[in-house]
């Protein structure tokens, strides 16, 4: 009996131990929001046929996605976004770029403001997308702004409004640390994205 005791002693501090030891998994947070505003932060207004016919229409499709098994760990959702940013950023200098060289090219620019990087060549890619028939990628119509994505990369967002004229627009969603509300979600957290039309 007293054996037994010793054991039942030495069982229950094990469980105590181990209950202690086990490792809290911190929440991440699995979606985003994409705000696309004036130039005073207000969203804009979005098109309703009833109640807003002046609102302005969205669109938009991701462009790149997360790839672990790629270099950068992105890539073009398919191979014709791909050659579109590749014909872009073709120069005499860099005739023979690959998908993940321009990916590269753009991670540069997200990490260092002071990247040289034409935009001319962002806007040319972007250009050869929308004007891209028939269509490389799949648009949804956007119901809300902000409006929810989830997953991590790089989305492309046309606006149509009656009396306005946008330019094609590219918004970035990352993975961080995020705080919203007072609740802190660990990384990787999809961070939201703020465009000013």
């Amino acid at each position: 009996m007293r054996k037994l005791r010793k054991v039942m002693a030495l069982l229950l501090t094990l469980a105590m131990v181990m209950g202690m030891s086990l490792t809290t998994f911190a929440a991440t947070r699995e979606s985003a929001y994409i705000k696309i505003q004036d130039s005073d932060g207000n969203p804009l207004s979005l098109y309703n046929v009833d109640t807003n016919p002046n609102g302005v229409q969205l669109q938009y499709a991701q462009i790149i996605k997360p790839a672990q098994n790629k270099v950068t760990g992105w890539d073009f959702v398919n191979d014709n976004v791909a050659k579109c940013f590749i014909n872009a950023f073709t120069t005499e200098e860099t005739p023979n770029l690959s998908a993940q060289d321009v990916i590269k090219k753009l991670i540069d620019t997200q990490k260092d403001k002071d990247t040289n990087i034409n935009t001319t060549q962002i806007a040319n890619a972007l250009s050869g997308i929308v004007n891209a028939s028939p269509s490389i990628i799949d648009y949804t119509l956007a119901t809300a702004n902000p409006f929810e994505v989830k997953q991590a990369g790089v989305y492309l967002i046309t606006a149509e409004q009656e009396g306005y004229t946008y330019n094609t627009m590219a918004a970035y969603v990352g993975f961080g640390e995020v705080t919203i509300d007072g609740i802190k979600y660990d990384y990787p957290s999809l961070t939201d994205a703020e465009i000013t039309a």
